[in-house]
């Protein structure tokens, strides 16, 4: 890596902790260089999200994973991921027109809606769950009234019994 590294060093820009290359001319040349296809390119961003897959959850997985699982073209892998309470809650906090998008694609290419995916949360009125928030605001965005009004009162039900739950409840 070090000889590589101090060979292309003036063409590469840090951003977060992550190198990029200065300019698009460049990117483009690696881009027709080495990945040149679309299955190529596929194979190449589905390695990426299996190394997220195997990562533990932060920031960086959870805007990362989905969007390469989408670039992959991998549905089942993306539905999974946005069952996925804890990275769904991440990912939400991180964009939530993004994890919209990704609902969108997952239904069209899976067949699996968001009433569907959250039929646990939906069901479970006694508990409060880590993504039951987002997929409240999920099942209201696409028209799903009647499921979010059953999740948001049990959610309603449940910090009128146990006030420590109040600070787990997201403000967006």
């Amino acid at each position: 890596w070090s000889p590589l590294f101090l060979a292309i060093e003036e063409s590469l820009i840090c951003r977060h902790g992550l190198l990029n290359f200065f300019h698009d001319y460049f990117r483009q040349a690696v881009y027709d260089r080495y990945i040149l296809s679309g299955t190529n390119e596929r194979q190449w961003h589905q390695q990426i999200a299996s190394f997220f897959m195997n990562s533990p959850l932060d920031y960086r997985k959870a805007d990362e994973l989905p969007w390469q699982l989408m670039k992959a073209g991998n549905w089942e892998g993306l539905a999974g991921v946005m069952q996925d309470q804890e990275l769904l809650t991440e990912a939400w906090d991180i964009n939530k027109y993004e994890v919209r998008e990704y609902w969108v694609l997952t239904e069209k290419n899976t067949g699996l809606s968001p009433v569907d995916a959250f039929r646990d949360i939906i069901d479970c009125t006694d508990d409060f769950q880590p993504g039951t928030w987002v997929a409240s605001r999920l099942l209201i965005h696409f028209g799903y009234t009647a499921e979010a009004f059953k999740v948001l009162s049990s959610m309603a039900g449940l910090l009128d019994e146990d006030s420590e739950l109040i600070g787990t409840v997201r403000n967006d």
